[in-house]
């Protein structure tokens, strides 16, 4: 029973912002009436509070609109967007991160030689250190109180100061997908991801990520996402009282997981309707 109750006193501390104030009245622990074990597993799988999901996603947008705006005096071509947990509602964190990718739009590549593709002869590695080093440079004079973290080998990690979140600026370029090509769908567009460390671009489809997690939850009346909720849930909350939080379990597609920074795999298993396997 301790065990029970120290989860479910966990699963409470970690959907929750204080700054947000009516967002506990709709936690489903806040209005079952059954034991707790029960109440911890219905309460895992629903999704954070829409407040504190835009709360979220306002902050990186307020790393965006000077970034947004600094860009061209630093020499750096580059438009927006999101990846994550986040933007596919499987978060369990009031507090969650959200990762904004900063996307080279000098050039892009290619999966197979296309009609029409020109070659780009400029400095690619270059260019991406250019996105890189300018947003430490414009985050460091935009929010001189905040922390900004250049260590990391594929994103600028910003958090603390004025900022009520920790937001990851990822440097990348599109990546044009043979399959994009036809379709012309966001979905089938990939990125590359710019690894500074090795100056390699490493493929992740995010939006196809998202996509297919949109069509199987869908497909199943949304308990995908209540499921995986709960298994990320049930590992995280585990972990945190074992002195560890880093689970960022999701579901694995091509891409390899949630996102670039996935430590935990939960694999969709297409070819078995419905089964969800943790590795």
């Amino acid at each position: 029973m301790t065990a029970v109750m120290s989860r479910l006193e966990a699963l409470r501390q970690r959907r929750l912002d204080p700054a947000v104030k009516m967002a506990g009245i709709n936690e489903v622990y806040n209005r079952l009436r059954e034991p707790e074990a029960v109440t911890y597993l219905v309460s895992a799988m629903q999704p954070i509070d829409p407040e504190v999901t835009q709360l979220i996603l306002a902050e990186a947008n307020r790393v965006r609109d000077p970034l947004r705006g600094a860009y061209p005096s630093a020499g750096v071509n580059a438009s927006f967007d999101r990846q994550g947990s986040v933007t596919n509602d499987t978060h369990i964190l009031a507090f969650s991160d959200v990762d904004l990718l900063a996307v080279n739009e000098n050039f892009y590549d290619v999966e197979t030689v296309q009609p029409g593709a020109t070659y780009y002869g400029n400095d690619t590695t270059a260019d991406m250190r250019r996105v890189r080093t300018s947003s430490v440079q414009i985050l460091r004079q935009q929010f001189p109180t905040a922390r900004v973290d250049d260590s990391n080998s594929v994103a600028v990690k910003i958090e603390g100061g004025a900022l009520r979140r920790k937001v990851d600026v990822v440097p990348c370029n599109w990546w044009h997908t043979d399959k994009y090509v036809r379709s012309r769908e966001k979905q089938d567009k990939g990125i590359k991801v710019f690894n500074n460390a090795t100056a390699e671009r490493i493929p992740n489809k995010p939006f196809l990520h998202n996509a297919r997690i949109d069509e199987r939850d869908n497909r199943v009346g949304g308990n995908l996402r209540r499921v995986v909720r709960l298994l990320k849930s049930l590992r995280y909350d585990a972990n945190t009282r074992a002195g560890s939080n880093k689970c960022q379990s999701s579901l694995l597609t091509q891409t390899g997981g949630c996102g670039m920074f996935c430590s935990c795999r939960v694999n969709y298993a297409s070819s078995t309707p419905g089964r969800l396997i943790m590795s």
